[in-house]
This record gives structure tokens, sequence and C-alpha cells, in this order.
């Protein structure tokens, strides 16, 4: 009898821990949110050391991650951070928006990087059908060079992995089609 009176109340109590352990995560998610808006890395491996989970929906509306917010922002050491302790790395938000996407939009060269050097989906589209390149070259000039003297088309092209996509650029660069991608192609 003791035995089973024991064992009830073992099972009472981790139902009362997993419940708790629940409402601990919904409370620090909105630090979590806080501390990736202000870029406070230390901070925010702190809240997922105690238990916050990295992959919490901070708005309930957009369905966006901290890992998204931290992209958005540009927030290079949170996005590190929130990837070592197991972020999403191509969690889709209400419109299909996606952490790669979020720094691409607002250039954010060396998240993009990291991102894609962790993992991500380079081809993943939102719910437009617009992927992080997409985004990314939004009025972007094919005739700006780098410091090698190479121009997007070149890299593309030196790449070899998208034939088509080479041919359409060079046809771009070459002036049989405008110079500038514009906006409202996408």
């Amino acid at each position: 009898m003791k035995t089973q009176h024991a064992l009830k109340n073992f099972l009472a109590l981790m139902l009362l821990v997993s419940d708790f352990g629940s409402f601990a995560a919904a409370y620090t998610s909105e630090e979590l949110g806080e501390a990736v808006t202000a870029g406070d890395a230390d901070e925010v491996a702190a809240l997922l050391e105690d238990g916050a989970d990295p992959n919490s929906v901070l708005n309930s509306h957009s369905g966006e991650t901290a890992l998204m917010k931290a992209c958005w922002y540009g927030q290079g050491s949170v996005v590190d951070v929130l990837l070592k302790f197991g972020a999403n790395i191509d969690h889709q938000d209400m419109g299909g928006d996606y952490p790669t996407l979020f720094a691409a939009f607002h250039g954010h060269n060396d998240i993009v990087k990291a991102l894609c050097k962790a993992g991500a989906k380079v081809d993943l589209q939102n719910q437009s059908g617009h992927t992080a390149l997409m985004i990314a070259v939004c009025g972007a000039s094919l005739s700006v060079r780098n410091n090698e003297g190479k121009n997007p088309v070149d890299i593309a092209c030196a790449k070899k992995k998208n034939e088509e996509m080479c041919d359409y650029l060079t046809e771009y660069a070459s002036g049989a089609k405008t110079q500038q991608l514009e906006h409202d192609e996408l």
C-alpha cells in the first residue's frame, strides 16, 4: 500500500514539474525576445542554459522565433548562440519567411554566411515563392566588382553549379536585359 501511495505521489510530482517546466519556458520566451532585440548574447545564452526554448515562438500572430528576430536585427553574436543551442535554422513563420530570408532582406551578409555554413536550406521559399537570394539581389547592379575585379556574374559562373542561372545573368550583364534587377520583378 505504501509503495502504491509513493508511486502516486511521485507521478503527481512529475506532472507538477512538467507543468511548471512548460510554464517556465513560456515565461522566459518574453525575456528571450527582449535579450535578442537588445543583442545581449550573454543573456540569451543564460536564458537558454536555464531552459528557455530556442525555438519558442515569440510572436503568436506571425510565428516569429528568436533566431528570426536576431536575423532581422543583425545580431550576429546572438545568432551564433541560438544556433549553438539548436535553434531551427529553417523555421518558417505564418508568411513562410525564415531566418536566412530576414538576414538577406536587411543586408546582414555575415549572418547569411553563418546560416548557410550551418546548413540553412538555400532554396527555401516563402508563401510568395521568394528565396533569400531573390530578396538579397533586389536592386543589385550586376556591374559592381569585388577587390579581385569580379562581378556577380563572374562569381556565379565560376561555381558552375547552375548553367541556366549563369546564362541568364550573362544575358543581363551584356545589356540584353536591364542592368538592374528591379524589386517589382519579385
